[in-house]
């Protein structure tokens, strides 16, 4: 160990901890080395230190050795209240990323934040770490692997991970400078972000060479992704091109058609760190992004009225859903975008729109009553193009919607 004084210190302190209630050690750039992180386990392991949860050892020229030790600590019962691990900028290689991965798997540790920028983990150590993500005992939450030259193997197998593990509870994967490539980043979308099993609300890939192959994929993902909110490509060396920006547009914004627009789009992606400033279409993808800050259901609102704005006729020539009509009803009203009439007698006059015999999914009658609520409320406000008489108008679309169940049901017999 370089700093035995230090360590004689933290020893004394460790030890006297019942009235300290320690909470938190910092050690950074101490250079306590795998000795002091030796003497430091025997100190948290000598019963007065149960409420120690985050433990800095960044920059403290740990090696495997350290890591062992570590791992030793994490599996047995004495600080079972440790939650954080920072061990940033030590050579702990692939041998000390295998122990710690099996710490991980160990019904006893409550590991939930695991920093490893910079510790020479390579492929074999992803692979490791991989295993232990997949485990069904392991509560990791946050793993930060930035630096480690784990490339698109490394990727693979903690994508796979993820995938395989249904009950993962990691929210945030950080993997930053890893030689990652277009491989990388479609396992990454296809095993990850398309997958209902993670719960990944941010993903960081800077400096990794995906290029447009890794951009569509993880853009094609993200169509069916609800839970990512936070996603980091920005890149030094390789900007991304006007057409990998184009495909994110189109994940954000589905303008195919009304029900793609609420259905085919994404609507939970808050930022995407590391798109050009300089490129044509930037003001449209951060307003659609603003758009998804504001909630899920305000997303699709702001997003319906921006379709109705760039597409006026499209109430008198589009097949709007059943189940998406209250949407575009509120939107409709309250921006004046289109004509509630022409709304109105689109639906009435072509009820081969709506599903069979006039029926929701669930087999009841569509009417006032098996609408969503909001757009009830919505409706007899009065809020619908300032309409006073707008219940009756709801009526008269559901007295519509019954005569056409009673057609239906008489030309069956």
């Amino acid at each position: 160990m370089e700093d035995p004084v230090l360590t004689h210190v933290l020893t004394f302190l460790l030890r006297d901890t019942s009235d300290h209630k320690l909470r938190d050690i910092h050690l950074k750039g101490r250079n306590i080395g795998d000795d002091g992180v030796q003497i430091l386990v025997d100190a948290l392991a000598n019963g007065h230190s149960s409420k120690v949860q985050t433990l800095n050892l960044i920059g403290n020229n740990v090696f495997a050795a350290g890591a062992l030790s570590l791992t030793s600590m994490l599996r047995s019962h004495h600080v079972p209240s440790l939650t954080k691990l920072q061990l940033q900028q030590n050579t702990i290689g692939a041998k000390g990323a295998i122990f710690l991965a099996d710490a991980l798997k160990d019904k006893q540790c409550n590991l939930r934040h695991l920093h490893l920028k910079s510790c020479n983990v390579g492929v074999r150590g992803a692979i490791a770490l991989s295993e232990a993500l997949a485990s069904p005992h392991c509560k990791l939450q946050d793993l930060r692997l930035e630096m480690n030259n784990i490339g698109d193997e490394g990727c693979r197998h903690i994508a796979q991970a993820l995938c395989t593990n249904g009950n993962s509870q990691l929210y945030s994967l950080e993997l930053k400078g890893n030689a990652i490539g277009p491989a990388g980043a479609i396992a990454i979308a296809e095993k990850c972000l398309q997958s209902k099993s993670t719960a990944l609300e941010s993903l960081g890939l800077n400096d990794n060479s995906i290029a447009d192959a890794g951009f569509a994929a993880i853009a094609s993902a993200l169509q069916y992704n609800s839970n990512l909110n936070w996603l980091f490509v920005s890149n030094k060396f390789e900007k991304m091109s006007q057409h990998s920006v184009d495909l994110f547009i189109g994940a954000l914004f589905n303008d195919t058609d009304p029900n793609s627009v609420c259905n085919g789009s994404n609507h939970a992606l808050k930022e995407i760190y590391g798109i050009p400033s300089d490129v044509p279409n930037q003001q449209r993808i951060r307003r659609l992004l603003r758009f998804n800050k504001l909630g899920n259901f305000k997303a699709r609102r702001e997003k319906i009225h921006l379709f109705l704005s760039e597409n006026p006729t499209c109430i008198q020539t589009c097949a709007i859903s059943c189940q998406l009509v209250p949407r575009f009803l509120s939107v409709v009203g309250r921006e004046c975008h289109g004509s509630l009439d022409a709304l109105f007698n689109h639906i009435r006059e072509n009820p081969n729109l709506l599903p069979e015999g006039g029926r929701d999914s669930g087999g009841g009658v569509i009417s006032k009553e098996t609408l969503p609520r909001v757009s009830k409320r919505s409706w007899r406000r009065g809020l619908v193009n300032g309409k006073s008489d707008s219940a009756n108008r709801f009526e008269e679309l559901d007295a519509a919607l019954r005569c056409h169940n009673q057609s239906s049901g008489s030309k069956r017999k």
